[in-house]
């Protein structure tokens, strides 16, 4: 396994800095095959901050890493003695429970992805507290309802209001078949006076005809 000497330059200037934690991605280049390799290369980052908090990223439909996450959380806790939990980026939320129900009372799992925005209600229902939905800051109030339903135990008001949530969601992206960033930015310049600039390249800005699609979709639910 091999950890890049910016890796290591990175973690340690990271280190020095106010921050809460560190989240690290696998290596991208040569990529971890198994969970030994992955806890190896996470293992590696976090000795560059050893009294920082460091989290996983797990986001295999973009790293290409995909191994057994219960059994890396398990080895990670272990082994890592500042391994703190994961960003879970994937649409398994049977996974995610499972890999849940296995971190200790001091670590946590960020649900992601576009589960963070179809499945916060069952998530919170199924006991994940922590969400990390890019949506959230075009939708906030819409979010926000969903979490206070399930606070509430009131199961329907949870499910129309994560229909309410999701339907803003999918005008924005029409039904999640436009580009995610470049239609969230074009969503918040939509729905704000806050002018958010073009996606990093290679994305393309969302055109026109998107554009114009999300804001008759927005419209026709009363949110524009």
């Amino acid at each position: 396994m091999i950890v890049t000497r910016r890796d290591h330059v990175e973690t340690r200037y990271s280190a020095a800095l106010p921050l809460a934690g560190i989240l690290t991605l696998p290596e991208l280049y040569f990529k971890p095959q198994s969970v030994a390799e992955l806890v190896r290369y996470v293992a590696l980052v976090a000795a560059q901050a050893p009294d920082m908090p460091v989290v996983y990223y797990h986001i295999p439909d973009i790293t290409g890493v995909d191994v057994d996450m219960k059994k890396f959380v398990l080895a990670a806790s272990e082994q890592i003695p500042n391994f703190m939990g994961i960003k879970y980026s994937f649409d398994d939320l049977n996974e995610a429970i499972e890999v849940k129900k296995l971190l200790r009372s001091d670590q946590e799992l960020y649900l992601a992805a576009s589960a963070a925005s179809t499945l916060v209600a069952p998530a919170l229902l199924m006991g994940i507290q922590s969400f990390i939905g890019t949506g959230f800051n075009i939708f906030p109030d819409l979010a926000a309802r969903i979490v206070e339903a399930v606070d509430r135990s009131d199961v329907a008001g949870a499910r129309a209001a994560q229909q309410e949530y999701t339907d803003a969601l999918n005008a924005v992206t029409n039904n999640f078949t436009e580009p995610f960033v470049p239609s969230l930015k074009m969503g918040m310049e939509l729905l704000t006076d806050i002018p958010m600039g073009p996606s990093l390249l290679p994305q393309s800005p969302s055109s026109a005809e998107a554009r114009e699609l999300a804001a008759r979709k927005l419209e026709d639910l009363g949110l524009l």
